[in-house]
């Protein structure tokens, strides 16, 4: 790769019978081979999900279905900044 590249990475899901097609997009300057790529999207995948399921677990952030105006966006920020007992 020279000084910048773009990925493509396509994923499917399948859930109660319905596939998904998801294409994810990834602008870089590293030079690094695919399957570095691959491992570093994967990673940063993984810390995603994982600090989305303790959100989840402590906030409950998907059972919260606030959608009227800007609350939605507003609450769902501001629960990231709970103090912590």
């Amino acid at each position: 790769m020279s000084d910048g590249g773009a990925i493509l990475i396509g994923r499917e899901a399948g859930n109660e019978g319905v596939r998904t097609h998801t294409a994810y997009y990834y602008i870089t300057s590293l030079r690094r081979t695919a399957a570095e790529f691959r491992n570093l999207i994967r990673r940063h995948w993984s810390i995603e999900n994982e600090l989305h399921w303790i959100l989840d677990a402590a906030f409950g952030e998907d059972r919260n279905k606030t959608t009227a105006g800007h609350a939605g966006r507003t609450s769902g920020w501001s629960g990231e900044w709970r103090p912590r007992c």
